[in-house]
């Protein structure tokens, strides 16, 4: 036997490796080229049979959303095996895909499904009225039809629209007077308080409900944490800086002045608008107190929030909560679920204190403010790109339907959206308060919704709670003087924009009129185009007035001294 030296051994032993690794990378190679091929052959077959999975017969509905709360996927997950045993039973293949979207991304991954031109059949909507116009379906035509799926309870025979809670009005896009979705879920805001540690430190068992007893405890809480050297905020919230201030300033101006909306509409319009506000303060009509109230309650409001709550974000907020160090937290319905099952303390639910008889600012009290319109809720559209419109129409009206409605709120605590709604357990912390006067729209400081001007104002705020201003009216009035030229130039935008939008009405009653003329058209295509012709007389006649409200605006600013 020839002698073989070591060199040539571990030579051998390294050819041998080689070979070996070699052979993994070609295999691993061959898998994701048979994986690769999977998934062109899956796609293929897919949009070949206009959205089935391999049998043609099998239809599928690809549903979207970004809830990754306890209980939404299986709330979700129950309906759809519900759905899908239904179907089969009417002798129909249906098989409905969940997507969960992380809510960080949600908004890029949005737009690149409606861009792209394959999107999901179902998809919770996001982005601009602008965005929704061009890539959802309109669904105006459908909401006066019956929901079959509410045969047998509460709600049968009534139209799509009626079994809503608000009668669908938070879902109709005032830009384009049309539907582009419809709720599952609304949510409410709400005051979550440890009782353990209210009762501890001021010897109440039960929550406040009126702002004396709330800002009397706030006071007793701080007290007590300044005296025992302990880290213990009265008040904290989700969001707490301008987005809070924004909340509690609404609310409790709504409370004060609920009575403008009956008494000084003058645009044919359920609601008031700054310029019936500052004409109505210009002509005396209104007490300055009573308009400029809510900036001396969140002065008195702020002495409670956290040192350097404008810095505070949601999660550091939720963390003082469950750590013992707050005890009022402001947050959504759409956190009771996981707020009751991670605190380990015991957990009262209130809705924002009213304005009692032992406040100062009594006199001024309108009342209460009802929740039953709340703009806040998960709403789901069909893209105009969808492969199953029909399909998808109908699980849309499966998991708005009473029965089906209320299993889905079972799992995750959410509000549901029908009428009549059962709020049972967890739930009845999420039932609205559907009596009182509406929220004020639109704030009189503000020329558009979330602009520049309207961020200024609510720095303001954050400024006379900050440096603690001796009189946080006077400041917060001045500040809205100095403002108004931002205001101005906002308004003047917004009149471009209505002037645009017209452009668009225009070219839909160009393509109304278009419809009409062709040869094969049935019966029920007439009536859905003279339903949208209505609906785009009505935009157009709120256009006109939103034009002329706004001209109005501008003529009371300048008025203003």
């Amino acid at each position: 036997m020839k002698y073989i030296e070591r060199g040539e051994i571990m030579k051998m032993m390294k050819i041998k490796k080689n070979n070996s690794q070699d052979l993994k990378t070609i295999f691993g190679l061959l898998f994701a080229g048979i994986v690769y091929f999977y998934a062109v052959l899956y796609i293929y077959i897919f949009n070949s049979n206009k959205g089935s999975v391999f049998e043609s017969d099998v239809k599928v509905i690809n549903f979207a959303h970004w809830h990754t709360e306890d209980g939404v996927k299986e709330g979700f997950d129950a309906a759809i095996k519900l759905y899908e045993e239904m179907k089969a039973k009417q002798g129909i293949k249906v098989k409905v895909i969940q997507s969960i979207i992380p809510s960080r991304g949600y908004r890029q991954w949005y737009l690149t499904q409606l861009v792209g031109g394959n999107p999901v059949d179902i998809i919770q909507l996001a982005g601009s009225p602008n965005i929704q116009y061009q890539y959802m379906r309109h669904l105006s035509a459908y909401i006066g039809k019956v929901n079959p799926y509410n045969k047998g309870t509460v709600l049968e025979g009534m139209p799509w629209k009626d079994t809503i809670l608000d009668g669908m009005k938070s879902m109709l896009d005032k830009n384009y007077s049309e539907y582009f979705g419809i709720k599952v879920f609304v949510h409410y805001d709400r005051i979550f308080v440890n009782l353990d540690l209210l009762k501890q430190i001021t010897g109440k068992d039960k929550a406040p409900t009126t702002i004396s007893d709330w800002f009397d405890s706030c006071k007793t809480i701080k007290d007590y944490a300044k005296k025992e050297h302990k880290i213990i905020i009265p008040i904290v919230g989700r969001g707490i800086s301008r987005k809070m201030l924004w909340f509690f300033h609404r609310n409790y101006f709504s409370q004060m002045n609920g009575i403008l909306n009956d008494l000084y509409g003058r645009y044919y319009d359920a609601d008031v608008r700054p310029a019936d506000i500052l004409k109505a303060y210009r002509e005396g009509k209104v007490e300055k107190n009573r308009l400029y109230g809510f900036v001396d309650i969140m002065s008195e409001m702020g002495n409670y929030f956290a040192e350097g709550f404008n810095a505070m974000d949601s999660e550091q907020a939720a963390y003082l909560f469950y750590t013992k160090k707050a005890v009022f937290y402001l947050d959504g319905t759409w956190d009771i679920s996981p707020i009751f099952k991670n605190a380990d303390f015991n957990v009262a639910v209130i809705r924002i204190p009213v304005i009692d008889k032992n406040y100062r600012y009594y006199k001024y009290f309108t009342g209460d403010i009802a929740e039953a319109d709340t703009d806040k809720g998960s709403k789901f559209g069909i893209p105009k790109a969808s492969k199953n419109f029909d399909l998808a129409l109908d699980f849309l009206k499966f998991l708005t339907s009473y029965k089906i409605n209320l299993l889905i709120s079972s799992y995750c605590k959410f509000a549901p959206v029908v009428k009549k709604a059962e709020y049972k357990g967890l739930l009845k912390y999420a039932k609205p308060n559907l009596k009182g006067n509406p929220l004020i729209p639109t704030p009189f400081f503000s020329g558009i919704w979330k602009s520049a001007s309207m961020a200024r104002m609510l720095e303001s705020l954050e400024t006379i709670i900050i440096e603690k201003k001796k009189n946080p009216i006077e400041y917060f009035n001045n500040s809205f003087k100095n403002y108004r030229k931002f205001i101005y130039s906002e308004l003047q935008e917004g009149l471009k924009n209505i002037n645009r939008n017209t452009f668009k009405y225009e070219m839909q009653r160009s393509q109304i009129f278009i419809g009409n003329l062709r040869k094969k058209i049935t019966q029920e295509e007439k009536l859905s185009l003279t339903l949208r012709k209505k609906m785009l007389l009505e935009a157009f006649e709120k256009h006109a007035l939103q034009y002329f409200y706004t001209k109005d605006f501008i003529k009371e600013l300048k008025k203003v001294k």
